[in-house]
This record gives structure tokens, C-alpha cells and sequence, in this order.
């Protein structure tokens, strides 16, 4: 498994397109520019379908009723899951394409919706690397040390079925 410090390296190279930039304007830009990846919804595809159940890690599998949405989940989301706490559930966005947005409600106005991947495959590497889902969604709101610290303290909690998960998650889709 990822040492430490790996998983740090990890999340930020993966993930520092996002957290440093802001403008909703520049995502807009940038995903319009790419075509949308068969990669996605093959990945995504096989996870609905065959894929393990990813709930020990964070990730409760889950749709959303289109007449009982939360107020702050955009219009086009598809939601794929759930953290099974304040509401905070994960999905890409029809405007967005393939990125993956993490909703937390309980957020204050202007906090509810965050990037947190590329793509399917991006998410699922950093499940994998981080080793729980609450370190993707919590991750934009701490800087760089307290991030370390939170990694710490999940590799130094994580069971055995959690450590199952990810090696199942690792071995199906070959990340």
C-alpha cells in the first residue's frame, strides 16, 4: 500500500488543477474543449455493475429521486453515490462531462459543489490512494499539513476490510 507521503504527491497531482483554480468560468472553458471519454461511462459502467461495493471506504452506491433533490445538487447531475452523512453525495455534471463533483449541503452558500476528479478513473485512483472518500470532499477546505495529518490518521485506522476493498478495486480495474 501507498506510503505517506506517496499519497499526499498523489492527491495533489491529480488534484491541483482543481483546488487552485476557482472560477467555475475556467472549468467551463476547459471541459468544453475535451471531448467526452468513452473511458468514463465504461468505467463507470463496470462499477455499477460488477464493481465492489465501495461503502467501508466511503461510497455508499446510490442514485437520487429526481423529485426529492437536495437544493444545492445542480441541475444535470447524475449522482453515483453517497457519503451516508450530511447529505453529501458524489456525481459528474451533463455541463461538466466527465468531472466528478463531490455536493456537501451542509456546506454554507457558495461551498456546495467542489471538483474532485477528471473522470471516473481519476476518482477511483484517488479512492485508492487516499483510502476513504471523506478525504476527497473535505480536502479543498485544508491546506497542505492538515491534509498529511488526515491522511495519517486513515492509513493508521484502516481494517482489513477496507484494505480488501481497495485491492479488489485495485485488481478490477487495473489502477
Amino acid at each position: 500500500f501507498f506510503a505517506n507521503e506517496k499519497r499526499i504527491s498523489a492527491f495533489f497531482r491529480i488534484s491541483t488543477l482543481f483546488l487552485d483554480k476557482t472560477s467555475a468560468m475556467w472549468y467551463l472553458i476547459v471541459c468544453n474543449d475535451q471531448r467526452i471519454p468513452r473511458q468514463f461511462m465504461s468505467e463507470y459502467t463496470r462499477w455499477r455493475q460488477y464493481g465492489p461495493d465501495l461503502s467501508p471506504i466511503g461510497i455508499i452506491r446510490g442514485g437520487i429521486d429526481p423529485d426529492n433533490r437536495y437544493f444545492c445538487t445542480p441541475v444535470g447531475a447524475t449522482v453515483f453515490g453517497w457519503a451516508g452523512v450530511d447529505g453529501i453525495h458524489y456525481c459528474k455534471i451533463r455541463r461538466f462531462r466527465e468531472m466528478i463533483f463531490a455536493i456537501s449541503p451542509a456546506n454554507a452558500p457558495g461551498e456546495y459543489v467542489h471538483p474532485v476528479a477528471r473522470n471516473f478513473r481519476d476518482f477511483l485512483c484517488l479512492l485508492i490512494t487516499l483510502g476513504d472518500a471523506n478525504l476527497i470532499e473535505q480536502a479543498w477546505m485544508w491546506d497542505r499539513a492538515r491534509f498529511a495529518e488526515e491522511c495519517q490518521s486513515v492509513a493508521a485506522e484502516q481494517d482489513a476490510v477496507q484494505q480488501d476493498v481497495i485491492r479488489r478495486l485495485t485488481e478490477k480495474f487495473s489502477l
